[in-house]
């Protein structure tokens, strides 16, 4: 008897450790990507256990004229908050964490942390292997996302994004105030270089349209350490920042125009 409760125990604890999300019936996205878009999730609160946190994705199909995605292998996630871990849901005959031509996987964060609150960048270590019109291998690559995103994008004269980011908060209430802010809608491209850095960094962004914005920088605790007024115009801006005297550490890029935001994170050595 003592056994065979102990063997419905242990069964129990392993469907606990083991259960997973279910991949999404459709996707939303025309090539391939993640999805739901990041603002759009649950928060990880610290301290509290992970739960309902479900990243759903679609792998590539056709990525250049006779040229295939045939499968694509995800090895890791870099840039999970200390604390969590992945597992991930593929077709049941597929490889481990592999997704073919044109399926959708999905991957569900657990855990806890106690790592600092802000804004997460995600980035996902693959192995991709192509083919063309004869069946036959025509390359395997093994990358992260946020390398092939650019050629990817290039082949297929798209704007696929694989940016991903996880929010981590005090409270519940602060994760209602950051997931109800507004994404700019008319600003794209947004990104800095070098990040980290140690003396001071580029910002660029395109915008729609001429417009004004408020760059502002944020520590992890939303305490403003830089501000100016950004008066766009169309196309390619750029912001020089000079990091002064401020202290090194984890920061937040905020630029905004009053009713939506866009975000950044910057490293500063």
């Amino acid at each position: 008897m003592k056994k065979l409760i102990a063997l419905f125990v242990f069964t129990i604890v392993s469907l606990n450790i083991y259960a997973t999300c279910t991949p999404a019936a459709t996707a939303p996205l025309i090539d391939g990507g993640f999805f739901p878009a990041s603002n759009t999730q649950p928060c990880i609160v610290r301290s509290e256990p992970i739960s309902g946190l479900v990243i759903q994705l679609k792998n590539f199909g056709v990525v250049a004229s006779g040229v295939y995605v045939v499968s694509t292998k995800f090895d890791t996630i870099i840039g999970l908050p200390s604390g969590s871990s992945w597992n991930m849901t593929a077709p049941s005959a597929n490889p481990a964490n592999t997704l073919l031509t044109d399926e959708i996987g999905c991957i569900e964060i657990t855990g806890s942390t106690t790592a600092p609150i802000g804004n997460y960048d995600l980035d996902f270590g693959v192995t991709v292997v192509l083919t063309v019109d004869n069946g036959q291998t025509f390359d395997t690559i093994t990358d992260r996302t946020s390398v092939l995103v650019v050629a990817f994008n290039q082949l297929l004269g798209a704007e696929a994004d694989f940016s991903y980011f996880l929010s981590v908060v005090n409270s519940q209430s602060e994760c209602a105030h950051t997931v109800g802010i507004q994404e700019l809608t008319n600003v794209s491209k947004l990104s800095v270089y070098p990040n980290p850095f140690s003396d001071k960094t580029v910002i660029s962004f395109n915008s729609v349209e001429p417009a004004k914005y408020t760059a502002r920088i944020i520590d992890v605790m939303g305490k403003e350490v830089y501000a100016e007024t950004i008066n766009a115009t169309s196309g390619t801006n750029k912001i020089e920042v000079n990091r002064k005297n401020i202290s090194r550490g984890m920061y937040f890029f905020v630029l905004t125009n009053g009713k939506a935001t866009a975000t950044k994170r910057l490293v500063i050595e």
